[in-house]
């Protein structure tokens, strides 16, 4: 199955009658496909807005100011944001298990377009949009006057730049890379409310971390697992540039994940926020 640079798209989503859609789960795929690769740089501009504004927020309107009491909101945010990635994990995951239970499935999860269906491929775009308002996270910090580790700016760029930048090739990995985002956000962003209404978890930093870990070591591995079968001749839906660019990104949040490890839990360690 060799894919040529004109067919990256061609993915059709499949009816699967034992798996209900819901109305607004019904969009125009190919506007979407066409929307990413004719705005190519649309979420590197949207990222430079975010780190003008978050540079401007930080450096000069709170400055000499007190910290914002919004734990309120920030409650209302993180607790939206965990029972929205729990919802979008329950649908996505529906179709992942599906596909498992096929002849080859762990395979054909992860490199054949087969199973695609009209709930995951909105989930999946929900997915690429979704970083952009996860960027949010980083002024709540601001406003509280938190400190901030560059490890956080720097997972919310790439993590806004990376995925409508493979979006438009179609490969069925993503449905992997999204759920399992999806369902450590539907961990953390609920713990992350907690915080916020002062209810005291203990070592939540050392839970968020070895979440973030696992899913960068796992994402880490099956995109690997593509790239030994592609180099031992077989068949697999993978563009060069999405694995050249996932393998890096994931290298990169690995190394910085373990690093934090390292400096915020070894014995004689600093603590600082993350």
């Amino acid at each position: 199955m060799e894919i040529s640079s004109e067919n990256w798209t061609k993915w059709e989503p499949e009816p699967i009658p034992s798996f209900p859609l819901y109305s607004f789960e019904k969009i125009d795929q190919d506007y979407w496909y066409r929307f990413a690769e004719d705005n190519p740089l649309l979420h590197v501009q949207i990222v430079l807005i975010y780190l003008i504004a978050l540079y401007i927020l930080r450096n000069f309107y709170m400055k000499d100011r007190k910290p914002l009491e919004i734990r309120p909101i920030l409650f209302v945010w993180n607790l939206s944001m965990g029972l929205f990635s729990l919802f979008a994990c329950c649908r996505m995951s529906r179709e992942l298990l599906l596909v498992l239970s096929w002849d080859q499935g762990f395979y054909k999860s992860i490199c054949v377009r087969e199973g695609l269906h009209m709930s995951s491929l909105f989930w999946g775009i929900v997915y690429v949009w979704s970083k952009v308002f996860f960027l949010a996270d980083t002024f709540f910090l601001v406003l509280l006057k938190k400190q901030i580790h560059p490890f956080h700016i720097f997972h919310h760029t790439l993590a806004a730049i990376i995925p409508p930048q493979i979006m438009p090739f179609g490969e069925p990995i993503v449905r992997w890379f999204a759920t399992v985002n999806y369902f450590v956000h539907a961990i953390v962003y609920p713990i992350l409310a907690l915080q916020a209404a002062k209810v005291k978890i203990p070592k939540v930093g050392l839970i968020t971390m070895v979440l973030e870990l696992l899913q960068m070591v796992f994402a880490l591995g099956i995109s690997f697992y593509t790239l030994m079968i592609k180099y031992n001749g077989g068949d697999c839906v993978r563009h060069p540039w999405s694995l050249q660019i996932c393998n890096y990104m994931y290298i990169g949040f690995l190394l910085f994940v373990i690093h934090l490890c390292y400096q915020k839990f070894t014995v004689g360690g600093k603590q600082k926020a993350v």
